[in-house]
């Protein structure tokens, strides 16, 4: 069951972490993990339902061989399905608010650049007029004499 269901369940958790370092914009990355997550979710429900069946069966094995159950029992229970969703949730809510705050770093960048953009503007305009008027004393300067 562990390699079943683990490898799968590694990649569906590392997805989101892999897509990182593309850098796509927030609504595009929410897009790119509508799949992940839903096969996320159902390995872990398809998993939890065979650990529950493997566990019955172990348990009906050893009822009939009259045997203590013992601490086997705990590597089939509701426990792994449940840890499993909880890493899945981290690394998911974890990558998508980096996202977010990325794409928010970036809209505000880019707030600064228009408004620097818009400043620079009116500086070289505010240095061209008053090259020109320079240009207009000088020149009236000059034909007075």
């Amino acid at each position: 069951m562990a390699f079943t269901f683990a490898l799968p369940l590694l990649y569906a958790v590392l997805f989101p972490t892999v897509l990182l370092p593309l850098r796509f914009p927030f609504r595009v990355y929410i897009l790119s993990l509508i799949v992940p997550i839903c096969g996320t979710i159902l390995y872990i429900v398809v998993a939890a339902i065979e650990g529950q069946r493997a566990k019955t069966t172990f348990e009906q094995t050893l009822a009939d061989c009259r045997t203590n159950t013992g601490d086997y029992t705990r590597y089939l229970s509701w426990e792994w399905p449940l840890f499993t969703s909880i890493a899945a949730l981290c690394a998911y809510v974890s990558c998508i608010g980096a996202v977010f705050s990325n794409a928010r770093y970036n809209r505000s960048l880019f707030v600064l650049r228009c408004a620097l953009n818009d400043q620079l503007d009116a500086l070289i305009e505010e240095r061209d007029v008053k090259r020109y008027r320079q240009n207009l004393e000088q020149n009236r300067d000059l034909y007075r004499v």
